[in-house]
């Protein structure tokens, strides 16, 4: 996987797809990290906002 990344070059589209992808999949671990730890703690605004963020993608 890392000779093909350093390899292949891409676009700004494709950057801005990864970013996106890593920063969804950063925020479910850390949300599944809290869960499992009993920390979990979501006010309204912020499950709002969760919810609004990945319906944009």
């Amino acid at each position: 996987m890392g000779r093909i990344i350093a390899e292949k070059a891409i676009t700004g589209t494709e950057a801005e797809g990864l970013l996106s992808v890593i920063t969804d999949y950063s925020l479910a671990l850390r949300l599944l990290d809290q869960y499992d730890h009993q920390q979990l703690r979501l006010n309204l605004r912020e499950l709002c906002a969760l919810i609004q963020q990945s319906s944009a993608h």
